[in-house]
């Protein structure tokens, strides 16, 4: 304990990646590379290791307890972001599983 409240004290820092890029976000409204930087080659990667791990965690639940997305029409593709949709007319779609 003492050891990490010199650290504390000297100046580092207590929080993780993933908060601090949540600090920087919202209370700085700066924007944090890649995940908010869309069409750069950074941005694909996170997007893939990020419906890697939500299709890891859905995949992990038994089928009675997760989201059946066949069921709801509206979602195209539930662990991608559907930019196509948004900006212009395609319909997004990136790849199914």
């Amino acid at each position: 304990m003492s050891f990490w409240l010199s650290l504390v004290f000297c100046g580092a820092r207590t929080c993780g990646l993933r908060e601090q890029a949540h600090l920087l976000t919202l209370e700085v409204g700066l924007p944090v590379y890649p995940c908010e930087w869309p069409g750069t080659v950074g941005f694909v990667k996170w997007v893939g290791e990020e419906a890697a791990m939500r299709w890891s965690r859905w995949h992990q639940k038994p089928p009675a307890k997760r989201v059946n997305y066949k069921k709801h029409p509206h979602v195209v593709n539930p662990f991608y972001p559907s930019l196509g949709q948004l900006l212009a007319d395609g319909e997004g779609k990136i790849e199914d599983e």
